[in-house]
């Protein structure tokens, strides 16, 4: 593409100064024979002598090229006109030749006729106070018929001051938009309008000012029109220390103007030497916790512990007759030397010079010497070989280390009893690199749920641009949580950085933001009628973090009151909102605001139980409307005295010794009622041992496999494969069972019995309880089980079927039989299962025998 663009502007241009180039030929009727002259004159339109305010003279060195078919170079300047105006001497022209372009400076044009000229800017230009190196900036100029150039400049100015002594050099660098070059070789050329075209071979994006820049002093760069990005300047200081500056903005500079790069006041930090000191091995000795030496004490009755492993930084010290000193070592005693020796230095470069860097103290007494020795075990030697401490006091040493390798090792002895050491450390000077290793810092959420990460997309590297400065957390935010700055590590372990923080960075660094859960408050409203718990977890608890799982549960209320819901009042993005939950206990999940809980209750209606006991009133019980009257009622039938020779059997809600009806747990409260005591003879559980008939089954029953393992149908509930309440070998009547095992008294019986309650064409098994009332096979084949709230008892009817004395069986509509099992299950213990075989054991019913009742009222009955 541009070699054919070059071509066309050839074209034009040769076109445009056809007329020209016959007005020269006819005029030079001899310059074949004796040479010619062309003049630069300071009234042409642009010449060198002026570039946007800066003056630049024509000098006594300076020479042209004149371009023809063939290409002249001037063989002498004559000036005049304070230096404004050169008339430049050339040779002879070829035969039939004409010139019509001239370039300047001579020494940097190049190209074989006026169709095909170049020129060069240098990449390395003399540093001009208040100019540019003239032999820097390049001009083409139109020759026309009286022999007189309009030089034109191709070149852009760049200036900068530097406002530090002893700089040495100032170098640019940057990108060109269109890939071509800021200094190098281009091909030029006039089109028809006299402006200059300039092609660049894209040989060098740098520039470089050398020789010395003075302090305060305004200098030029010269560079081919463009648009420049990713501007760095380096400037290097005479000991060749570096400062480096980046400008990423792009910025266009054109022909013949001045664009002003920086006004630099270098500060010390941002100087880079040209040597960068390692640190290969450091020993603080700042575990150690004794007295003496860095506490200013230097003698007496101090650092009298020996010094274990834990004292140091690293493993591998050796030594004799070492003590703990505060926050360094001792070594030596009255009558002894010490000595100590490093660990291997393993980290080291092979035979490279090394500095050993340590501070020494001697101990102040007079028997006590003041020269140190040092020597190197294994390869390497030190120099010099032993210093002079001073007494009572920490004086810093530095010595030369050579020839070393990761297995040598330094020792420290005292020519005289006592002396402290500490801060060791081995350094070695490293050359600064010419290519810089470039770094990113990236940053990440971590966890955030709004906004986005900050971005920094500076180019970071090892040499001049390695100081960080931490962003702050820009537009994220993470719901119940506040940001509390960047770590290395996303889980918090690394190196945490607040942000505007500084670091050092060395390597492609992720700072990951860390988030601290905001502790929201719980207030609890006080409800005069009951009270409630809000845990987390096991723990009560007034304040919780969001989205932790909070149990709400409400204690028993007050009598004639009962739970309604729980009201959680909260925020959402600022606007006030509420949730009400009917459930006790609620699980309810911490939003991210302040929450206030208040219990509400209800306040129920009750009716009066009247309990009649020998002919009159003996009380009135208040019974909450749908609750249990048996439960409410329960323990009044204990403080009653029976007849002689009777038991209290429970209330009957007839008053007719002949149709006594006993309450039971399904008997809730709906109305007032008056129920009346009543007493007999003891109910008996008596063993099964006549087939009873189809229809008469009905009853409560004590389920038993021998005389010591009964069913437990006082317990609801229960899992698969019967694992809960329908079993236990505990569960036996003791002494209720009757010698001849035939006879279980009611006492016992009555908390253990179920009841076999006959529907159409079978039976259901039910505990006796209100919640879970039937009992079933369970999902897995041979289970038993009962849940609460069964709709059709139906579901779950069962048959009887009497076999003998010993074996009834009971079995589900699908054929399983209910069986006793010897195993054992993963719980424990034997169970009571529903098994499709008859290989289990078989099972005996005992049935309960109502006795002679009595009511009290009904005196006669005493």
């Amino acid at each position: 593409m541009k070699k054919a663009l070059k071509v066309l502007i050839i074209a034009i241009a040769a076109v445009a100064s056809y007329s020209c180039e016959q007005s020269i030929e006819n005029n030079t009727l001899d310059i074949q024979k004796n040479g010619f002259k062309l003049i630069a004159d300071v009234d042409s339109e642009i010449t060198k002598t002026v570039l946007s305010g800066t003056s630049i003279l024509w000098g006594e060195s300076d020479a042209v090229k004149a371009y023809g078919d063939n290409v002249y170079t001037s063989t002498g300047i004559t000036r005049s006109n304070g230096d404004k105006t050169a008339e430049f001497t050339f040779g002879p022209l070829a035969d039939g030749d004409a010139v019509l372009r001239a370039l300047y400076p001579a020494t940097n044009a190049g190209g074989t006729d006026y169709g095909n000229m170049e020129i060069t800017i240098p990449t390395e230009q003399a540093a001009t106070k208040g100019s540019f190196d003239p032999a820097a900036m390049a001009a083409i100029g139109a020759i026309d018929g009286d022999y007189k150039i309009a030089f034109k400049n191709i070149g852009a100015l760049l200036s900068i001051v530097i406002n530090n002594d002893d700089i040495k050099s100032v170098e640019l660098s940057a990108s060109e938009a269109n890939s071509e070059s800021m200094t190098g070789t281009a091909a030029v050329e006039l089109n028809d309008e006299g402006v200059i075209t300039t092609l660049t071979d894209g040989s060098s994006t740098s520039v470089k000012l050398t020789g010395g820049l003075e302090n305060g002093e305004t200098y030029y760069f010269v560079v081919y029109p463009g648009t420049y990005s990713n501007l760095r300047i380096v400037v290097t200081r005479n000991d060749d220390a570096i400062a480096v500056y980046r400008n990423k903005t792009p910025f266009t500079v054109e022909r013949n103007t001045n664009w002003s790069i920086a006004d630099l006041t270098i500060p010390d930090g941002k100087w880079v030497p040209s040597t960068v000191s390692t640190r290969y091995f450091y020993e603080s000795f700042g575990k150690c916790e004794g007295t003496g030496g860095n506490d200013d004490s230097w003698n007496g009755s101090i650092a009298t512990t020996a010094t274990t492993s834990s004292d140091f930084d690293n493993s591998g010290w050796s030594s004799s007759n070492s003590y703990a000193a505060k926050e360094c070592v001792k070594l030596g005693t009255g009558s002894a030397a010490g000595s100590i020796t490093t660990p291997a230095l393993s980290t080291i470069p092979t035979g490279k010079n090394l500095t050993l860097k340590f501070k020494a103290g001697a101990w102040d007494a007079s028997k006590d010497g003041t020269t140190l020795n040092l020597s190197v075990e294994g390869t390497g030697s030190v120099s010099p070989t032993s210093v002079t401490m001073e007494k009572g006091a920490f004086k810093t040493f530095v010595v030369s280390l050579s020839g070393l390798n990761t297995s040598s090792k330094v020792t420290f002895t005292a020519a005289n009893y006592r002396f402290f050491l500490d801060e060791v450390e081995v350094l070695g000077e490293e050359a600064r690199s010419d290519v810089a290793n470039h770094y990113t810092v990236s940053y990440d959420a971590n966890g955030a749920t709004a906004g986005t990460e900050p971005s920094d997309a500076t180019d970071y590297n090892d040499q001049t641009n390695f100081i960080v400065t931490v962003l702050g957390a820009g537009t994220l935010a993470k719901t119940g949580f506040n940001f509390t700055g960047w770590n290395t590590a996303a889980d918090g372990s690394g190196t945490s950085y607040a942000p505007g923080a500084t670091f050092v960075i060395s390597n492609n660094v992720t700072l990951y933001a860390q988030w601290e859960a905001i502790m929201y408050t719980i207030t609890k409203n006080v409800n005069s009628h009951g009270t409630y718990t809000v845990k987390a977890g096991d723990v009560e608890v007034t304040e919780a973090a969001y989205g932790t799982v909070l149990t709400l549960t409400a204690n028993t209320p007050d009598p004639g009151y009962s739970f309604s819901k729980f009201t959680v009042n909260y925020t959402d993005a600022g606007t006030p909102k509420t949730s009400n939950f009917t459930v006790n206990p609620k699980n309810y999940n911490m939003p991210n605001s302040d929450i206030e809980i208040t219990l509400v209750l209800s306040e129920v209606t009750t009716y009066d139980v009247t309990l009649m006991y020998n002919g009159s009133e003996h009380s009135v019980v208040p019974v909450s409307e749908g609750a249990s009257i048996l439960d409410a009622i329960s323990s009044v039938g204990s403080t009653l005295t029976p007849p002689t020779g009777k038991s209290f059997l429970g209330w009957s809600t007839s008053s007719d010794p002949e149709s006594v009806s006993l309450i039971t747990d399904s008997n809730l409260a709906t109305a007032n009622i008056t129920l009346y005591a009543v007493f007999g003879a003891a109910a008996k559980y008596q063993l099964v041992e006549s087939d009873l008939g189809s229809a008469n089954w009905a009853g409560d029953y004590l389920i038993a496999y021998s005389d010591a393992i009964f069913m437990d149908g006082s317990l609801p509930g229960g899992t698969s494969d019967g694992t809960v309440g329908y079993k236990e070998s505990t569960v036996s009547p003791g002494s209720a069972l009757s010698a001849d095992k035939k006879t279980v008294t009611a006492a016992w019986g009555d908390l253990h019995y179920l009841t076999l309650e006959a529907v159409t064409d079978g039976y259901v098994l039910k505990t006796h309880s209100a919640t879970t009332p039937y009992i079933y096979r369970s999902s897995n084949n041979n289970g038993i089980d009962a849940t609460a709230n069964q709709s059709t008892a139906a579901n779950y009817k069962i048959t009887i079927t009497f076999t003998s004395s010993h074996d009834v069986k009971l079995a589900v509509s699908s054929g399983p039989t209910l069986r006793y099992n010897a195993n054992t299950v993963a719980s424990g213990g034997t169970v009571f299962r529903f098994y499709k075989n008859a290989g289990q054991s078989a099972i005996y019913l005992y049935k309960k025998q109502l006795g002679e009742t009595i009511i009290t009222w009904y005196v006669s009955g005493f």
